[in-house]
């Protein structure tokens, strides 16, 4: 369905709830391609146990999946306290699999099996016009 679908960055916003103190990091979301893929990136540092995973919800569902493996020299340089902080970056992209407004919230997976998250960002995936589609 991706090919026939539009996505839209409505926001990117922190979490409102859950354990916000677990974890430091940010997330950017942009559009991957011109076939409809979102991606996801950013960085991630555990504050008490490693970030090791990075996971994408949609609701209680699990979208998406990836390792805190990147490398990031300027988070590096700005947590040089941190050993793991050049390597604290991830990326992922996801095809939606309907239209519609949705939320998904980026949340750490910490060494210790703790999950935390870290910001969510909302999305809005639409069907393109005829004449996009006999464009593409």
């Amino acid at each position: 369905m991706a090919e026939d679908v539009s996505i839209e960055v409505l926001s990117v916003s922190p979490v409102e709830s859950g354990p916000k103190d677990l974890v430091k990091g940010r997330i950017r979301a942009h559009l991957a391609d011109d076939r409809g893929s979102l991606t996801i990136q950013g960085w991630v540092i555990g504050r008490k146990s490693r970030a090791v995973a990075v996971e994408v919800m949609q609701g209680d569902t699990v979208v998406a999946k990836t390792d805190v493996n990147l490398k990031r020299p300027e988070i590096a340089e700005k947590f040089s306290d941190v050993s793991e902080a050049g390597t604290s970056g991830f990326q992922l992209t996801l095809e939606p699999e309907q239209q519609g407004e949705t939320e998904l919230m980026a949340r750490a997976i910490l060494e210790d099996g703790t999950a935390a998250p870290i910001e969510s960002v909302r999305v809005r995936a639409s069907r393109r016009g005829l004449l996009r589609r006999l464009m593409s």
